[in-house]
């Protein structure tokens, strides 16, 4: 069976998923668009729900599209309904429903040794680069806090090319209660500053528990939230550049944290 029109109530609820963050809150569910996405969410055991592919689509992606058949609910659409709900530039014609996990610091646990905070970071697409990035240099888990946007915004998902499904996410409304759980626990915080009274990156021998917190892309951590880190560091600049994008300095220190 081919679902044909866009007013059956799965496409619906598919359609909202997209495009409603207080759907995905609501229903604990969230949708990821695109083969690779859809490869890592089974090769990493995530809860696939249900996944819909267009008729081209299962012809172009048989192998993968063939797992999901056997592991999950699994509905063909047409390449007219796909275009219409993508929220992509190039649609696939492959969407899924996955399970949402929102961790608290109860999360935590003693091999969480190297911890990336990332304090109100407002873009989408940032956001999934620092997830890229933390999984790339091998930190396992990342806080999000202070109004950072959604982790499972469309775009923040895309952006993350299947990390999100590696990284364990947790969420904190206060940077504070963060950093006393930090102190509870060992774990060293270093506030990322431009200010060149801070410590120098290069000079740092990171301890074997640590974390680096990161802030907003224009206004960077306040006041308050650098006050409640033990450290701060910077990024030397050689050129006549004040400051980096947010992904790019939070690149570099997790480089150096981690190496």
């Amino acid at each position: 069976m081919v679902i044909k029109s866009k007013d059956n109530p799965k496409i619906k609820q598919l359609a909202k998923l997209i495009s409603s963050k207080k759907e995905r809150l609501n229903s604990g569910n969230f949708v990821i668009e695109g083969i690779k996405l859809l490869g890592e969410a089974l090769a990493e055991n995530a809860e696939v729900l249900a996944v819909f592919a267009s008729s081209s689509a299962i012809e172009k992606y048989s192998s993968v599209l063939t797992l999901a058949q056997n592991a999950c609910e699994f509905y063909e659409i047409t390449d007219d309904i796909a275009k219409k709900v993508s929220d992509a530039k190039s649609p696939q014609g492959v969407f899924a429903i996955v399970t949402s996990s929102y961790n608290g610091l109860d999360a935590f646990g003693d091999t969480d040794d190297k911890i990336l905070v990332l304090n109100n970071i407002s873009d989408p697409g940032n956001l999934g680069t620092l997830l890229r990035t933390a999984d790339a240099v091998g930190i396992s888990s990342v806080v999000l806090c202070e109004n950072c946007c959604e982790v499972y915004n469309p775009k923040v998902v895309r952006s993350t090319m299947g990390s999100i499904f590696r990284l364990k996410i947790i969420c904190e409304e206060s940077f504070k209660s963060i950093s006393g759980w930090f102190n509870a626990n060992d774990v060293k915080s270093f506030a990322a500053v431009v200010n060149m009274q801070a410590e120098s990156l290069t000079q740092i021998e990171f301890p074997d528990r640590c974390a680096i917190v990161i802030g907003n892309e224009g206004n960077g951590l306040s006041e308050r939230d650098i006050s409640l880190c033990d450290r701060r560091l910077t990024i030397e600049m050689k050129g006549n550049t004040e400051s980096l994008n947010a992904s790019v300095a939070a690149a570099i220190i997790m480089w150096e944290m981690t190496k």
